[in-house]
């Protein structure tokens, strides 16, 4: 072969090499480009298109996640596509997961991060979950006093306590409360210098329960005894019971002042304005 036609036929084939190399190495760099583009934007086309997941239903009937442009979600959704949480037709109590999967449902109505059905409060939103009197419901959801608003309704119930077994739990305003250590007794106050009195002190006692709910009120447990009830809901009134075990002593009464002490099973009742009664008989409720 002629010597010039040789190292020409070479020259060639090293500048082919060179070339394939180039390109393979802008191969290369274009992969690795769009690798790091999907790890940063997994939700982005290549041109930056945002992108979101619809559960697209085929001819058939069946239902796949789709990866579909923002600008393109409603369209599916006009069309019946469903979206991720949308519940699943026929199956109550499921809905499409992310993966558009049936998932069983996770309700939260109040949004605190707690599904509804272990939310010891489903309506109000606490996070917290705390449950001081160890009930059914929670903080948030507590009327201790019963008078229709929460205790944690500082609107409504501007002076207002609570204590239990020798714990303060709540004390807004002028209201005062005040329990045993150690035992189950509760003290409930909600009106101004109202006052719960559940054996104060410290003792064995347990299940008793004062509740002051009138201007001035005072309700209180007398030592020792379980199972005794006072309320005082009038203005200025005094309810006593205790010094015995399952009395109750009630003052509705302006005033007015009940008694179910030193006994067992008394019951005392006041109802009248300025009126003061005793209770003598277990079992015979005594009233004014």
């Amino acid at each position: 072969m002629d010597v010039a036609v040789w190292e020409g036929a070479r020259v060639a084939q090293i500048a082919g090499r060179k070339a394939s190399m180039r390109t393979l190495i802008r191969v290369a760099s274009a992969m690795t480009f769009c690798a790091a583009l999907l790890a940063i934007a997994p939700n982005a086309s290549a041109d930056g298109e945002a992108k979101s997941t619809v559960c697209h239903i085929d001819g058939k009937g069946r239902v796949r996640a789709l990866s579909v442009a923002d600008v393109a979600v409603d369209a599916h959704l006009d069309h019946g596509d469903p979206e991720a949480g949308d519940p699943v037709p026929g199956f109550d109590g499921f809905v499409y997961g992310e993966t558009c999967e049936p998932t069983l449902a996770v309700f939260d109505r109040d949004n605190d991060g707690a599904g509804d059905d272990v939310d010891n409060c489903p309506d109000h939103f606490n996070p917290d979950q705390l449950d001081f009197y160890g009930s059914p419901a929670g903080d948030a959801c507590e009327d201790t006093d019963g008078d229709g608003f929460l205790d944690n309704d500082v609107v409504n119930e501007p002076n207002f306590c609570v204590s239990l077994s020798g714990s303060l739990h709540i004390q807004r305003g002028s209201a005062r409360c005040y329990s045993s250590a150690g035992t189950l007794d509760q003290a409930i106050a909600s009106a101004p210098l109202a006052t719960a009195y559940a054996n104060f002190g410290t003792g064995t006692e347990t299940d008793n329960i004062a509740v002051a709910a009138g201007l001035g009120s005072t309700a209180m447990i007398l030592r020792p005894g379980d199972n005794n009830a006072a309320y005082a809901y009038g203005d200025w009134s005094t309810a006593h019971a205790g010094t015995g075990n399952n009395n109750l002593a009630t003052a509705y009464g302006y005033y007015s002042e009940a008694f179910a002490a030193r006994g067992d099973d008394l019951i005392a009742t006041a109802n009248s304005y300025e009126c003061t009664v005793g209770a003598l008989l277990p079992g015979v409720e005594a009233t004014c």
